[in-house]
Order: C-alpha cells, then sequence, then structure tokens
C-alpha cells in the first residue's frame, strides 16, 4: 500500500532492502514488525455492525486527497 500512496502524493516509493541488510541495521525485532502480518481479523465488524471494505486503491487514494486537503502533506 505504500506504493500505491506514494503515487498518489506525488512522492518517491519508498525503498527497498535485503532482510539480511535490514537485520544488521536495524534488528530482528524492527525487521519482525516490519515484514509479517499480525492475526487480526474484521469478522467480527462484519457479522455484528454489516461493516464493509472498500478497495484498496480506493481507500488509499482517498487518504492522500484527505491528507492533502488537510495540508498535512505536500501537494
Amino acid at each position: 500500500w505504500l506504493p500505491v500512496l506514494a503515487r498518489a502524493l506525488g512522492a518517491r516509493p519508498p525503498r527497498r532492502l535485503p532482510t539480511s541488510l535490514a537485520r544488521l541495521l536495524a534488528g530482528e525485532f524492527v525487521v519482525r514488525l516490519s515484514t509479517e502480518a499480525r492475526g487480526a481479523s474484521n469478522e467480527r465488524a462484519k457479522r455484528e455492525l454489516g461493516w464493509t471494505t472498500r478497495p484498496l486503491e480506493e481507500t488509499i487514494l482517498d487518504t492522500a486527497a484527505s491528507l492533502t486537503a488537510h495540508h498535512l502533506v505536500g501537494a
């Protein structure tokens, strides 16, 4: 999602590092937090609240527009 947000904001895409280099620079804990998905589910919100999701790219583009409109990032 970060490359899509960067493109929407006109920014450069985030850089990527080989995992082995990232471990040397930042440590195992940071690499694990940055690369592993954590177990979370939205099933209860869907079931009990009727919550639905929007397409990811649409959501990211709307977020970028809102951040720009509120002067939280440069246009």
